[in-house]
């Protein structure tokens, strides 16, 4: 079954989020990043993480479409960054950080380590699967989360000191 997060493929867009596109880097170093957005029911599928998704946000009240999502990411793939700004209309900043970090990031799955890190002066929630592969650093702006994915420390570093 498929149990990768939505963050690992670049996501469909329609662009109905400028709020959280705003608030995403379009360039980190020398790389450009494409930026886009979709609300939860163009995005979502029917994978285990969708599914959880889902889950959660009708178990506080809320349907797909008050999911916003931005990407930015790398279009050449010449580099592993993906940036992330989740909102849901109406939850609180403690409920979407909880929301993003136990039904979107699966961060209290076994082997799953959690802890912080200080990245550009900024302190983020670190998170390491466990599995050799990218880290997420997760840090939020109001009720907008922000995951920057990258198996790069440097690179998060810079993306860090890159939001707008």
């Amino acid at each position: 079954p498929d149990t990768a997060a939505p963050s690992d493929d670049v996501l469909p867009s329609d662009g109905t989020a400028p709020e959280l596109e705003a608030v995403l880097p379009t360039r980190v170093g020398d790389m450009v990043l494409i930026v886009d957005s979709a609300t939860g029911s163009l995005f979502l599928g029917d994978d285990q993480v969708s599914r959880a998704i889902v889950a959660a946000l009708r178990a506080d009240g809320r349907e797909p479409d008050d999911l916003a999502v931005a990407q930015a990411y790398d279009e050449t793939a010449e580099s592993d960054l993906s940036i992330l700004a989740v909102s849901v209309d109406g939850m609180s900043e403690d409920k979407i950080m909880a929301f993003v970090l136990q039904s979107w990031l699966s961060a209290t799955g076994a082997g799953v380590k959690t802890d912080s890190a200080s990245l550009s002066g900024r302190e983020l929630t670190r998170i390491d699967y466990g599995d050799g592969g990218p880290l997420d650093y997760v840090t939020t702006r109001g009720a907008i989360v922000i995951v920057i994915t990258t198996a790069n420390p440097d690179l998060a570093a810079q993306a860090v000191a890159a939001l707008p």
